[in-house]
Formats: C-alpha cells, sequence, structure tokens
C-alpha cells in the first residue's frame, strides 16, 4: 500500500491560446466557456469575439464550444492565414520540401543574422 505525505491534488491547470490574437488564458479546472474561448472541429481554439455570427439558438452551446462548426472559425474560413498555413503553401507551391528548404538555406547563409538580414530586406515591416 502506497502513502502519500503532503498536498495532493486531483486538479489540474489549464491554458488556451487563441489562433487569432494569440491571447492566452490559463487556471486551474479552466474549461473553454471561463476562458471566453471556442475549439472548431478542427482544433483551431479561438476567443468567442472573433467568431463573426452568433451560435444558432438551438443548439447546446457547451458543445457548440467545443465542436465549433468550421462555418463560424476564423481560421477554418480563411479569415486569417496562419503562418504555418503560409509555409505549407509556399512550399507546396515551389515544389520543395521542408529538407531542401532547409539545406538551402544553410548553403546560401552562414548563420542566422546572415538570414535574417536578408529576409529583413525582402519583408515589409511588420
Amino acid at each position: 500500500m502506497k502513502i502519500r505525505i503532503g498536498f495532493v491534488s486531483n486538479s489540474s491547470s489549464s491554458s488556451y491560446i487563441c489562433s487569432v490574437c494569440g491571447d492566452v488564458k490559463e487556471g486551474q479546472d479552466l474549461c473553454l466557456s471561463e476562458a471566453e474561448m471556442r475549439q472548431c472541429i478542427n482544433g483551431h481554439v479561438f476567443c468567442d469575439i472573433h467568431m463573426k455570427e452568433p451560435a444558432p439558438e438551438n443548439v447546446d452551446d457547451n458543445e457548440f464550444r467545443y465542436e465549433t462548426p468550421k462555418e463560424y472559425c476564423p481560421v477554418c474560413r480563411l479569415d486569417v492565414i496562419l503562418d504555418y498555413m503560409m509555409a505549407e503553401y509556399l512550399l507546396h507551391k515551389c515544389k520543395k520540401d521542408s529538407k531542401e528548404i532547409q539545406q538551402e538555406i544553410r548553403s546560401k547563409f552562414k548563420d542566422f543574422d546572415d538570414l535574417y538580414k536578408t529576409i529583413k530586406n525582402v519583408r515589409p515591416e511588420r
């Protein structure tokens, strides 16, 4: 038999990061409704305020919150295009995989500063 001495808890901490604005909500046993966030059927988490249309009145909001249809998700609707999606698209468009791109970068640049200087000159300021 095991005997535990000291504090033992069944609670767990939860955290959610909005895919749209990057807002982070965290806390003990935090649920999506307390965080004022939703998760779509494709796994994108976003703040309630980013949903363009209100949830239909005839649905269970808790179920809708954890399985929000893609029509309500700003990422699925492409209102917001995430960086990883752009990178995947560009890899597909140039018909290369990430290993080929990594090799190319290593052969053209000596270090991070050299690469960043080149990228910064091409990329518009944010």
